[in-house]
Order: C-alpha cells, then sequence, then structure tokens
C-alpha cells in the first residue's frame, strides 16, 4: 500500500476511532467490522474529492483497489460504495 492510499484508509480508520493498524486487511469482510452514520460517510466522501483533487497520483492507487477511473467525484463515490464502513442503525449503536 502506497502513502496515499495509506493516508485514504488512516482517515477512514480515524473516523470510526480507531487506527489503520486495527485494521486487518486480509480479512476480505473488513469493511464490515466498523460502523458510521450516514454523515460521517458523507464527510468522508467530501474529504476524499478534496483529497483526490490536491492529490491525482491517488488515483492509479484507487484504479489499482478496483475503482473505475472516471470523474474524481465518481471515484469517491465508488470508492465509499465498495470500502465504506457499514451504517449504524441508529445514533446510538
Amino acid at each position: 500500500m502506497t502513502n496515499k492510499l495509506k493516508s485514504v484508509y488512516e482517515e477512514m480508520a480515524k473516523r470510526v476511532g480507531i487506527t489503520i493498524d486495527q485494521i486487518d486487511f486480509t480479512d476480505k469482510e473488513w469493511f464490515t467490522k466498523h460502523k458510521w452514520t450516514v454523515r460521517d460517510e458523507l464527510d468522508f466522501k467530501d474529504w476524499l474529492i478534496e483529497f483526490i483533487e490536491n492529490n491525482p497520483e491517488v488515483i492509479d492507487e484507487l484504479e489499482a483497489e478496483g475503482i473505475v477511473r472516471r470523474d474524481i467525484k465518481e471515484m469517491a463515490i465508488d470508492f465509499v460504495i465498495f470500502y465504506g464502513w457499514d451504517f449504524k442503525k441508529s445514533n446510538n449503536n
């Protein structure tokens, strides 16, 4: 994993109160292990769009993760759909 892609996953981890070291990427269902709110996901998506705009070299890295190269907004949406955390059922859990 490159430094730019690592930054994306670090930001995702931070948003659910963990570190990237606590994510077991060998588990094919790693993204189901933590939950965030719809607002958290939307905020992350906006962060990711800005991150990609400021770091266009991450586009190739996202493509290597299976995200189809399109416009930046669509790539960010696809990333969140495929790799975003599950949703909390309510704000309490």
